[in-house]
């Protein structure tokens, strides 16, 4: 069974040209994003990504 929060958690993002899904875990209060590696290949420090939340992107 997939919970709410898991649901919640759960975001469309895209790197360039790639597009892929993502989750968000805390670690020690800080909130990360984990994603496949291919989506976000060759991705460096200050590059941007955006995340979709009910259809609208964020960066």
């Amino acid at each position: 069974m997939i919970t709410t929060n898991v649901l919640q958690r759960t975001f469309r993002i895209k790197y360039g040209e790639n597009t892929g899904t993502c989750f968000t875990i805390d670690v020690d209060d800080r909130q990360y994003i984990a994603t496949a590696r291919h989506v976000v290949d060759g991705i460096q420090r200050k590059d941007t990504i955006e995340i979709f939340h009910e259809g609208f992107g964020r960066h």
